[in-house]
């Protein structure tokens, strides 16, 4: 979990409920990154711009991603970039994933959040921390510092604490339990052999179960691909 404080942000109302944050994806940063698409070349971080595919592996997982193609393009949304592959055999060519019953395709993104944003947090002289569990975030009352968060390394002072750790987040606000449920996604980084038609897009493989399996290739690095899936009993530690 990172914890990340600023002093930039207005206060927010000390009885106002603590709100889950609209995030981006840690691999897919969709029209973000088209609109900002030179940033990544700029930066030493291990990204990917390219096409990011969806395939679905049941019939059924189909009708589901057809309705909401749908109902996203009736309340205006652009679907002008996706590509649609209804046809089994063109779709497993496509995305070269065995089995698939169709693909959905459009330009998207995939980076190493980390190392796009550390080099220029240090030379800002920000303190950055990974493997620090934050333990609790209480109201300070003393000093101009109206937060204090508590963590296993030390209590940290500021301003503002902006709660940016998503499925844990009710461990930090009681009040969010039972509303984001974590799931865990084991990735596993893999480097292909040098001569072999390695993929240069990312892939997000659904399953019927509600599993996903997701490739990331980082070509502008050492030409890993990082890729892993949801956990295979998720759905019974769900139930």
């Amino acid at each position: 979990m990172t914890l990340t404080a600023s002093s930039e942000v207005p206060a927010a109302s000390r009885s106002q409920t603590l709100r889950p944050p609209l995030t981006l994806s840690s691999t897919h940063h969709h029209q973000y990154f088209r609109r900002k698409n030179d940033f990544p070349s700029r930066v030493n971080s291990h990204s990917l711009i390219g096409r990011s595919k969806y395939a679905p592996i049941r019939s059924w997982i189909i009708a589901r991603q057809r309705e909401v193609f749908e109902r996203y393009e009736e309340v205006g949304g652009r679907v002008d970039q996706i590509k649609v592959t209804q046809e089994p055999v063109e779709a497993a060519r496509n995305i070269r994933i065995k089995d698939v019953k169709a693909c959905h395709a459009w330009k998207a993104s995939t980076l190493q959040l980390w190392k796009l944003t550390a080099r220029d947090d240090l030379k800002n002289g920000d303190n950055l921390q990974t493997y620090t569990v934050a333990k609790s975030v209480t109201d300070s009352t003393e000093g101009p510092r109206g937060w204090t968060a508590h963590t296993d390394r030390e209590d940290i002072a500021r301003k503002n604490v902006i709660h940016a750790i998503d499925a844990y987040s009710a461990a930090l606000e009681p009040a969010l339990k039972g509303i984001i449920i974590p799931k865990p996604h084991i990735c596993t980084k893999v480097l292909p052999p040098r001569a072999s038609r390695a993929t240069r897009n990312s892939y997000e493989a659904l399953f019927s179960d509600g599993g996903l399996l997701s490739i990331n290739a980082r070509c502008n690095a050492d030409g890993h691909v990082i890729f892993g899936g949801s956990n295979p009993g998720q759905q019974a530690f769900s139930d």
